[in-house]
């Protein structure tokens, strides 16, 4: 992490990188979406495929598809700045899609520092961050304010008091919307107070998310749940950042 990175995430909560993922590679996970929503009876085992606000659909535990999505374990690019801000000895801790077509979807604004979630937590300790839980925003679309881009309420992961302001999106003047291109990335402490802008285009806004921890937190939803499959085929490299393990002091 350069200083200007360190900088902008400890002031903001987030970092934006540019052209992370390829042409190529953001084609390739909209080829499988493609085919998902057309077929999803053909999921794989572990992979939950659901509805919530129709015609809306999320997708969790996609790295159990393999190939593209396998590849977004370990991005050379992203998990440098994911170690620094959370600690050494991370893995991965949830990973999911959303494929939003509903007008008006957005995703309502959640957590902050204030009040505290414990598996939700920031701070800064002798010149080192400690991030309990730190997301990656994959958009596999062209993502502007219209389209409802990321969104959130820079600083807030240091608030001293609770957001004040609800949780809807256009409720929130202090919200700062985040617009980017298919194939960059999104990096932020969960900390912060996020969510999404309301989609108001007609375009279809796909995106990904990879969660990491320190390696000793389990899933959100209870896991890890990853198939001996999975766990066979990856590298050795992914198979540590998938480990669920002891709480300990050593690198």
């Amino acid at each position: 992490m350069t200083e200007e990175e360190r900088y902008y995430f400890d002031l903001k909560g987030y970092l934006v990188l540019r052209n992370v993922l390829s042409a190529e590679h953001v084609a390739e996970l909209n080829a499988v979406i493609d085919r998902l929503e057309e077929r999803p009876k053909d999921l794989p085992p572990l992979i939950r495929f659901s509805k919530r606000h129709e015609p809306d659909i999320y997708i969790n535990n996609m790295k159990e598809l393999g190939g593209p999505f396998e590849a977004l374990i370990d991005p050379e690019p992203i998990i440098p700045l994911v170690r620094e801000m959370i600690g050494n000895r991370i893995r991965l801790n949830h990973d999911y899609g959303i494929m939003r077509y509903h007008a008006e979807g957005r995703t309502p604004f959640h957590l902050g520092n204030t009040p505290v979630s414990p598996s939700c937590q920031f701070r800064v300790h002798n010149g080192e961050f400690y991030s309990t839980l730190v997301k990656v925003v994959y958009p596999l679309t062209d993502q502007e304010v219209a389209d409802g881009c990321f969104s959130a309420i820079p600083g807030s992961h240091k608030s001293n008091f609770p957001n004040p302001y609800g949780i809807e999106p256009l409720d929130i003047p202090v919200r700062e919307p985040v617009p980017c291109r298919a194939g960059d990335a999104i990096i932020f402490t969960e900390a912060m107070t996020h969510g999404s802008e309301p989609r108001r285009s007609e375009r279809p806004r796909r995106t990904l998310y990879f969660a990491y921890s320190p390696c000793w937190i389990a899933d959100w939803a209870g896991g890890p749940e990853i198939s001996a499959e999975l766990m066979e085929r990856v590298t050795e490299r992914q198979r540590a950042l998938l480990e669920l393990q002891p709480m300990g002091t050593s690198d």
